[in-house]
């Protein structure tokens, strides 16, 4: 699972929330699009569940969507 928000506080609460609910859920984390994607990029299993902030600085997470669904083959849904 990631969360991709620019918000600390956002992160912080969404993190806590996924960890109370499961501890063995893997969350990664990244701060906006660019660094989300470099995070994928290196992952050997991609995301299962993406919580994304669509209004970030840098890239967008609109931008990252697109970018997104560029590099990967699997197929996903974006709800």
């Amino acid at each position: 699972m990631h969360i991709i928000d620019d918000s600390e506080a956002d992160q912080f609460l969404s993190k806590h929330a996924i960890e109370s609910y499961d501890q063995n859920i893997a969350v990664h984390q990244a701060y906006d699009g660019s660094e989300a994607m470099d995070l994928i990029d290196k992952a050997l299993k991609k995301p299962d569940i993406i919580f994304l902030d669509i209004n970030m600085p840098g890239m967008t997470g609109f931008e990252f969507l697109d970018a997104f669904k560029e590099k990967t083959i699997k197929h996903f849904q974006i709800l």
